[in-house]
C-alpha cells in the first residue's frame, strides 16, 4: 500500500531520490499544458482550508457547506470553477476579477460547472476529460528542545529538522476520477531524554526509533467514480471530521492518511428536512514498527535515580503490519430553515487485527444491547473498540462569526442507569469561536480561540487500577486509536489539554498573526504514574507540582504571488517540567522541587507551487 524501508537507508541517498524525483516531474510540467482546476482541496494543505473557511465566513462562499467532512471539493461544494486554484480569498475584496454568483442549494447549479440537477447535467459531467499536474508542497519543521506539532500527516514527532514533500497529478475520464499524490518525509530524530514512563494501552510512541527517519506514503491519493452528487471508491487521503481547527477528536490530519473504501457526498444533498453531507469508510490501521516497551510498576524508584524508558527500537515481530480494521462515518444535516446551523454525528468502531472476511468491515456498526454481558458480548469476543461525537457548528456569515463545538465518548454506557449517574464517563470537549472584523484598505482581523479538553473526567479514576491510565483512545484493544503510531484524531494526544487564542491581520494577498497556546501534556498519565514526592520510597505520594506543560507565543505569517503561496510560524516555547522530571541539580524551594524547565525555538515553513 505504501513503500518503506525497514532497514533505513542513509539520508543522501533519499535525498538523491528526492531530487531525481522532482526533476522528473518539472520535466514534465514543461510538456504539459497547464491550468489550474481544483479537486478536493487535500486537509492541511497550508493557507488555502483556512482561506475557504473564512471566505465563507464573509459571506463569499455558500454558507450551505458544513465545512465538518473535509476534504472539501470547491467546484462541487463551493461552486468555484477554478477550483481551489483561485488567487480568491483574499478578504474581504472580491472572489476574483470575473467574482462568480453567490450559489444557493435552491438554484440549478448549485455544486459548481456540469454539476446541475438531472439528467442533462449528469451527462456533460460524464463526458467530461481532464488532466492536471497538482500543485508541489514542501513544508519543513525544526524543534529545538523536542517534538512539538500536530496535524501534519505522515510528518513524526521528531527533534531537530523534518521535511515533507508532496506532488503529482489528476486524471478525470467522465464519472472516473484518479489521483496520485505521494508524499515523503525525512527527519532527523534527534535525541531527547526518554520519559520515565509512557502510555499504555496505546501504539504512540514519543519517537520512531533512534535513527535518522524517511518514509514514502500513497498520500493523498484515490480512484473513484463520481455519480452526481455521490462520489466511492478506494483512497488514502487523510480525513478530517468535524468542526475543530486546531483539534478533532474523531478523525483528523494527525496520522498519515489510511487506505480506505469511501462512500462520500461531494457536495451537500437537499431533502426536504434540509441539507445533508455524509463519508463512510472502512480500512486498515497499521503498527507504528516501533513498540512502546514500558516500564513496570515494581521497576519504578522514587526520585532522585527515576531511569528514563527504554529506547524505541524497530519492531521486527509486528513492523508496520495491520494492527486493527475500522469501520466509521460522518453525517452533518442542517435543518431546513435554520440557515448556519449544523449538526453532526461520528462513530467509529476498530476491531484488533484482520476481517475474516469482507463484509465484516461493515458489519461491526452493530452497537451492543445496553446492559449485554462484556464477557459475553460481541464487542469482547471482537476486542473492540466504540468511538461517538456529537458536533455543533453555527455559521453567521452577516456577523463574519462562527461557534462549534465537539462532544465524544470512548466506550458507551452500560444500561440507562450508567447513562443517568455517569454520563461524563470516558468523554473529551473541544470547544471554539471565531470573529472576523472588516478593516480599511481592503484588510480585515480575524480573532479566534479553540479549547481541547482530552484529560478524563473524575469517573474514569473511580474505575481504574493503579497503572492503568484511564484515558480517550486506549480503552480495549491494547494498541489504541492509532494508525501508523500516532493518534487518529486529537493531535494533542491522549489525556491531554489544550487552550489557544489568536488573532491574524490580513491584507490583500498577504497576513501575520499571533497566537498564544498552552499544551498540558496526558494529565491522565500523570495523576496515574507521577513522580513520587522527593526523598519519599513511596511511589503513591507523587508530587502535584510536576504538570508537563508546554506554553508559548506563535508568530504566524502568509504571502502569496503569482502560483506560489509561503506560510510561516515562529513558536518561542517555555516547557515546564519536561516528562514530569525534576532538575537533577535543583533543591527544594517554598513549594517545590524544580523541574526539567527549558525555553526553546521551533520554527514551521512551508512553500506551495501551483502551476
Amino acid at each position: 500500500m505504501f513503500l518503506r524501508f525497514k532497514t533505513q537507508p542513509p539520508l543522501s541517498e533519499l535525498k538523491t531520490a528526492y531530487n531525481l524525483a522532482m526533476w522528473m516531474v518539472l520535466g514534465h510540467l514543461l510538456l504539459l499544458p497547464m491550468g489550474v482546476e481544483g479537486q478536493s482541496l487535500p486537509v492541511g494543505t497550508p493557507f488555502w482550508e483556512e482561506a475557504l473557511r473564512r471566505g465563507q465566513l464573509l459571506g463569499h462562499l455558500d454558507s450551505h457547506v458544513s465545512m465538518m467532512i473535509r476534504p472539501v471539493d470547491p467546484r462541487s461544494a463551493l461552486g468555484m470553477p477554478l477550483g481551489w486554484g483561485y488567487d480568491s480569498l483574499w478578504c474581504p475584496g472580491q472572489l476574483t476579477k470575473s467574482n462568480p454568483p453567490q450559489l444557493d442549494w435552491r438554484s440549478e447549479n448549485f455544486g459548481g460547472r456540469n454539476q446541475n440537477r438531472g439528467w442533462r447535467g449528469f451527462l456533460e459531467s460524464c463526458r467530461e476529460f481532464r488532466f492536471q499536474v497538482l500543485p508541489i508542497l514542501v513544508q519543513a519543521r525544526y524543534n529545538g528542545h523536542h517534538p512539538y506539532g500536530w496535524n501534519d500527516g505522515p510528518m513524526v514527532p521528531s527533534k531537530g529538522m523534518q521535511t515533507y514533500m508532496s506532488f503529482g497529478a489528476f486524471l478525470k475520464a467522465g464519472p472516473l476520477e484518479v489521483q496520485y499524490r505521494p508524499e515523503g518525509v525525512i527527519a532527523r530524530n534527534e535525541d531527547f531524554m526518554n520519559p520515565p514512563f509512557r502510555q499504555g494501552g496505546l501504539d504512540n510512541p514519543e519517537r520512531m526509533g533512534t535513527k535518522p527517519y524517511q518514509e514514502f506514503y500513497q498520500g493523498q491519493s484515490f480512484v473513484k467514480l463520481r455519480l452526481g452528487p455521490i462520489s466511492t471508491g478506494w483512497s488514502s487521503e487523510n480525513l478530517w471530521w468535524g468542526p475543530g481547527v486546531r483539534n478533532s477528536i474523531i478523525m483528523s490530519n494527525n496520522a498519515p492518511g489510511i487506505s480506505h473504501l469511501t462512500l462520500h457526498t461531494n457536495r451537500p444533498l437537499r431533502t426536504p428536512l434540509g441539507t445533508f453531507e455524509g463519508q463512510m469508510i472502512a480500512g486498515n490501521l497499521q503498527y507504528s514498527g516501533y513498540w512502546p516497551y514500558a516500564l513496570t510498576a515494581d521497576s519504578i524508584p522514587p526520585f532522585p535515580n527515576t531511569p528514563t524508558a527504554p529506547d524505541l527500537q524497530w519492531d521486527s515481530l509486528r513492523g508496520n503490519g495491520t494492527h486493527s480494521y475500522i469501520n466509521a462515518m460522518q453525517l452533518v444535516w442542517q435543518p431546513r430553515g435554520l440557515s448556519g446551523l449544523f449538526l453532526g454525528v461520528s462513530r467509529g468502531v476498530q476491531v484488533k487485527g484482520y476481517p475474516n472476511r469482507f463484509g465484516d468491515y461493515f458489519r461491526i456498526t452493530y452497537i451492543d444491547p445496553l446492559g449485554a454481558s462484556t464477557t459475553n458480548s460481541e464487542r469482547n469476543v471482537l476486542n473492540r473498540n466504540q468511538l461517538i461525537s456529537f458536533t455543533v457548528r453555527y455559521l453567521l456569515p452577516e456577523s463574519h462569526a462562527e461557534f462549534y463545538a465537539e462532544w465524544a465518548k470512548d466506550d458507551h454506557w452500560y444500561d440507562w442507569e450508567d447513562f443517568l449517574t455517569r454520563p461524563l464517563a470516558t468523554s473529551a470537549w473541544l470547544g471554539g469561536v471565531r470573529k472576523i472584523y472588516k478593516m480599511p484598505g481592503n484588510a480585515c482581523l480575524q480573532v479566534w480561540a479553540e479549547t481541547t479538553v482530552m484529560q478524563a473526567p473524575q469517573e474514569n479514576y473511580m474505575q481504574s487500577s493503579y497503572l492503568s491510565a484511564p484515558t480517550f483512545y486506549t480503552h480495549s484493544n491494547r494498541v489504541g486509536w492509532t494508525h501508523r503510531g500516532q493518534v487518529l484524531g486529537a493531535g494533542i494526544g491522549p489525556g491531554s489539554n489544550l487552550a489557544t487564542v489568536g488573532f491574524e491581520y490580513i491584507r490583500a494577498k498577504s497576513g501575520i498573526g499571533l497566537h498564544w497556546e498552552r499544551l498540558a501534556h496526558n494529565e491522565d498519565l500523570f495523576f496515574e504514574r507521577g513522580p513520587s514526592l522527593p526523598a519519599v520510597n513511596n511511589p503513591f505520594l507523587r508530587d502535584y507540582t510536576k504538570h508537563f506543560v508546554d506554553w508559548g507565543w506563535q508568530l504566524n505569517f502568509f504571502h502569496s504571488w503569482s502560483g506560489i503561496t509561503l506560510t510561516g510560524r515562529y513558536n518561542l516555547m517555555r516547557t515546564y517540567n519536561f516528562q514530569y522530571r525534576y532538575d537533577p541539580e535543583g533543591s527544594q524551594g517554598p513549594l517545590r522541587w524544580p523541574g526539567i524547565n527549558v525555553w526553546s525555538n521551533n520554527l514551521d515553513f512551508s512553500m506551495l507551487f501551483r502551476f
